[in-house]
């Protein structure tokens, strides 16, 4: 996710018009250069890696600065959990033979200090605050390259405005059953307050299979936990570009702006890519056998897996594994098997 200052957009009319990336050499040859930095960093101090990208001379670009803290979340760090009780000792011992010497030069106290601890000075200097977060050691950094580097710039985008959202409408079109279980989970994950609508449950509709998602932003409901609720709802946008056909309509109050109220517009058109990875659902094979055995021995009832979204109130949503539907009257009845 990007901060404030690292955001590009547009403001027209009340619209919010992010700026958003696409492939070219210029960009490519770029973000391949930042990336093979990364690289070499692996196995040193993560202040190595500003001092690499400068001397390259990417920190030229203008777009250096975001795609510069993308890269470093990927980075995974050495926590040395040891390093304050080394620099207390350090630090003791330092002090006493303050007291108990007078030293003529201050080379000459950092030789006497290396010699108590059996260690060369520069290597006591360079430990003393490794702990810090540009001191720290990477020790490894996840696989990316540089078309995935620019997706999550896009997304990071997003997320960054969306921060800031007083209201989201979600849209999704042909979501499987296990797309929708996919969804509330997300929802419920990070903890969002959120009214579903599920066209496909209307046989009558004209709209097909179309699910209406609506969220509440935190500045709706928790004036004093703003950034805590905006963070879940940006951290929640990368399962949206998970489904194939989305629409997403957003409330947004940016800060500093004079207009109060702006709206941002996107669709799955705009291709932006999620980073989250797609969990294949697991079905047990015994819910099939189960579904065929009773339809060849059930007449009266039809049985089928479910793809309806049922609201069973309080805002809590549920897709049974089944439903049975009474052939003569179409009255229907489902069945969740472990959950409520």
């Amino acid at each position: 996710m990007l901060t404030k200052e690292l955001l590009d957009y547009r403001l027209r009319q009340g619209r919010v018009l992010p700026q958003l990336l696409s492939t070219s050499l210029e960009i490519e040859a770029f973000l391949t250069a930042l990336l093979k930095i990364a690289g070499e960093v692996v196995g040193q101090r993560f202040h190595s890696f500003d001092r690499l990208c400068t001397s390259a001379g990417l920190d030229s670009n203008p777009l250096f600065p975001a795609f510069r803290k993308l890269v470093a979340k990927e980075f995974v760090c050495d926590e040395d959990k040891g390093c304050e009780l080394r620099r207390w000792q350090l630090l003791l011992h330092a002090q006493q033979l303050r007291h108990e010497e007078y030293f003529a030069s201050y080379q000459r106290f950092q030789e006497v200090l290396a010699d108590g601890m059996a260690v060369e000075f520069s290597a006591l200097a360079s430990d003393l605050y490794s702990d810090l977060p540009e001191n720290r050691m990477v020790k490894s950094l996840a696989k990316l390259n540089s078309r995935g580097l620019l997706d999550r710039y896009n997304c990071a985008q997003i997320q960054g405005l969306i921060l800031f959202a007083d209201e989201i409408s979600l849209t999704i079109h042909g979501a499987s059953h296990e797309e929708k279980r996919a969804l509330f989970r997300a929802l419920k994950f990070h903890r969002l307050v959120a009214e579903v609508s599920d066209k496909s449950a209307d046989k009558n509709s004209a709209e097909g299979n179309i699910l209406l998602v609506k969220i509440n932003g935190p500045l709706s409901i928790f004036q004093q936990n703003i950034q805590v609720y905006g963070m879940r709802l940006a951290n929640f946008f990368p399962y949206v570009p998970l489904f194939k056909q989305w629409e997403l309509s957003a409330r947004l109050r940016l800060p500093h702006k004079k207009e109060k109220i702006q709206t941002l517009e996107l669709s799955n058109k705009e291709g932006i890519k999620s980073h989250y990875k797609i969990q294949q659902p697991y079905i047990p094979e015994e819910f099939a056998a189960l579904i065929e055995g009773f339809n060849a021995k059930v007449s009266e009832w039809e049985m089928s897996s479910s793809g309806e979204c049922i609201n069973i109130g309080q805002q809590n949503y549920c897709i049974p594994d089944f439903s049975f539907r009474f052939r003569q009257t179409n009255q229907l009845i489902h069945a969740e098997l472990f959950h409520k």
